[in-house]
């Protein structure tokens, strides 16, 4: 019997679902440029998803779920104004707080207040910014190399947040400013 080989790098950067599935509103995951699945908590996510690049579902079989790592109580982050430990901002995806919005593009990261320039930086442009478990924010190019990091190693941050007035700010788990930027 033959198996065709399963390359989890080509589900990087789409939304998956298993096709065993038979709920009229199918379990969805986001496939992040480190390979994880976050889960995509509610329509809103999903569509803001869908519209920024990352397309119609794909039905996966369980075997190619299984090669795709799930990371438990982690959501996938779009039009939401924070993300949490081991949540990512993909590329094109956004974050959104007021009339800011952060976007992260493959050449740049920018803010912008209802639709104009705030800043862009191509420095910490990548294909995932991604805030881990060591408490350090870091931004990733499409290989998977990082390219820029808040270097809070160690400070216990567990949310990046856009504020309503533009600011960018990682904070603990008992809501004291760790970072700003």
């Amino acid at each position: 019997m033959w198996v065709s080989t399963i390359n989890p790098r080509d589900y990087h950067h789409a939304i998956v679902q298993w096709d065993g599935d038979t709920a009229a509103q199918k379990t969805s995951w986001m496939v992040g440029n480190d390979g994880n699945r976050r889960w995509i908590p509610d329509l809103a996510t999903f569509q803001c998803l869908h519209d920024t690049g990352s397309g119609n579902a794909i039905s996966a079989s369980s075997d190619v779920l299984d090669t795709l790592p799930n990371l438990n109580n982690v959501w996938a982050t779009c039009g939401a104004d924070r993300i949490g430990v081991n949540g990512a901002l993909e590329e094109n995806s956004y974050l959104q707080a007021g009339g800011y919005r952060l976007t992260i593009t493959s050449t740049e990261v920018d803010l912008t207040n209802n639709g104009h320039l705030v800043w862009a930086n191509t420095i910490r442009a990548g294909a995932q910014l991604k805030l881990q478990t060591d408490g350090n924010l870091v931004s990733y190019n499409a290989d998977g190399t990082a390219h820029w990091a808040t270097n809070t190693v160690g400070s216990g941050a567990a949310w990046l947040v856009l504020g309503t007035d533009g600011s960018l700010r990682l904070y603990n788990a008992g809501g004291r400013q760790i970072w700003s930027g």
